[in-house]
């Protein structure tokens, strides 16, 4: 496998933030090396404006004698109004290193960042002597917040953290690494292959309480190599590659303490799509901090509301049968009206006789035969129901707490 250098990584990052030589005073630095062997990083065409830490305070942010607690204090008292690196470029350049093009940081200030981002990253065909590249298109992250990491580092506890970005969008990131479980000679190589096109989210808070978050993927595409275990997979059910998309849309509200996944879809070219819709009451983010004991209390007093799981076929469904069918020596219509015959049989049994089950075995058996779309979805009876009320070792208990109801092919659930 591909072993990145990110302490390095990072670290050089960290000097773009901090590297002005005097209080305050602006700075440009045409070359500088980091690190040595396999770990070294070279900074090209450095530009840092404002920075507060001082000569002896920056060589110590790199120097091997200097503690973890002092490192990570001088990290926190960073203060910089903007920084800038042309090329940066990690690793050993003879076994194949990586280059992040147009890195820069802006308004820097004890752990929070107005802006990060890079323009490019480009390496290949090798990565730290081993076949493979990344390349990425512009990553932008714009008001993060890492101070609770800071002070969750320092205390040796993460029961305050909660780092958060408002906006971030990163564009066209492609990796190839070789699976360790597939020889490089075999037909068509080894190499497993991994494209996002987009990936945007978006969020608003009130101070550290989240209020609304969304965002998306495009274009998320895996591909296995033709000898491995997954391409063999794939290819029996007639795909080369997966290509995936994602979104998802969710909200806070304070005044009645509803956290609400109004929607989270996931999707595939070729394959369908599945959403999800929650909603959790009595949930209080203030209670979420300190020992993991209370927070773990405090999740266990919320309330299900409800939860809706919808499913779109679209070519996944019948690749499937087809393959099962073909294993068992079936025609596909034979083996679609033997799984329709065992929910209907199973289904009522499985839920104890509950009067929905009939309805939820109708449903599914109906999407069995015709694969279009199925709806599922639960919802507590009456009030709220608490977390810590449900046995989930009586199972037909539960059923006597939630209304279900399922639904196929776009009929109105009965």
């Amino acid at each position: 496998m591909i072993r990145f250098p990110l302490r390095l990584l990072v670290s050089a990052a960290l000097f773009a933030g901090s590297a002005g030589l005097s209080w305050a005073e602006d700075i440009r630095i045409d070359r500088l090396k980091v690190g040595e062997g396999d770990e070294v990083a070279e900074l090209r065409q450095v530009e840092v404006m404002g920075s507060n830490l001082s000569r002896d305070e920056i060589a110590a942010l790199f120097a091997p004698t200097t503690t973890d607690a002092q490192r990570l204090a001088l990290a926190a008292k960073l203060k910089a109004s903007r920084a800038s690196i042309a090329e940066l470029i990690v690793g050993d350049a003879s076994k194949g290193a990586i280059t992040v093009k147009g890195f820069k940081l802006e308004s820097v200030d004890q752990g929070r960042v107005g802006l990060v981002g890079f323009e490019a990253v480009d390496s290949g065909p090798m990565i730290d002597g081993v076949p493979g590249s990344v390349r990425s298109g512009p990553l932008r992250i714009e008001d993060i917040d890492l101070s609770s990491v800071l002070r969750a580092i320092a205390s040796k506890s993460s029961s305050e953290l909660a780092p958060k970005a408002r906006r971030i969008s990163w564009r066209d990131i492609e990796v190839h690494a070789p699976d360790d479980d597939t020889p490089a000679t075999a037909v068509g190589g080894n190499l497993v292959k991994l494209r996002v096109g987009l990936f945007e989210s978006e969020a608003d808070f009130d101070g550290d309480m989240f209020l609304k978050g969304r965002g998306r993927m495009n274009n998320f595409m895996l591909e296995f190599p033709r000898a491995s275990e997954e391409g063999r997979v794939l290819a029996s059910l007639g795909y080369e590659r997966l290509d995936l998309g994602a979104s998802w849309n969710a909200g806070f509200d304070p005044k009645s303490r509803v956290l609400s996944l109004e929607d989270f879809t996931l999707s595939g070219a070729g394959i369908g799509g599945v959403t999800l819709r929650l909603q959790i009451g009595n949930l209080d983010p203030s209670q979420l901090k300190g020992p993991q004991e209370l927070q773990l209390l405090a999740l266990l007093n919320t309330q299900f509301i409800s939860t809706e799981l919808v499913i779109n076929n679209a070519g996944i469904f019948e690749k499937g049968v087809q393959a099962l069918a073909t294993e068992q020596g079936k025609k596909p219509d034979e083996l679609r009206q033997e799984a329709s015959a065992t929910v209907m049989q199973f289904t009522p049994l499985l839920m104890g006789g509950d009067p929905s089950s009939l309805q939820i075995a109708g449903a599914v058996g109906e999407f069995i035969k015709n694969p279009k779309s199925l709806n599922l979805s639960v919802k507590a009876k009456g009030a709220p129901l608490a977390f810590s009320s449900i046995n989930m070792g009586n199972p037909m208990g539960l059923l006597q707490l939630v209304t279900i109801t399922a639904s196929a092919n776009g009929a109105a659930p009965r």
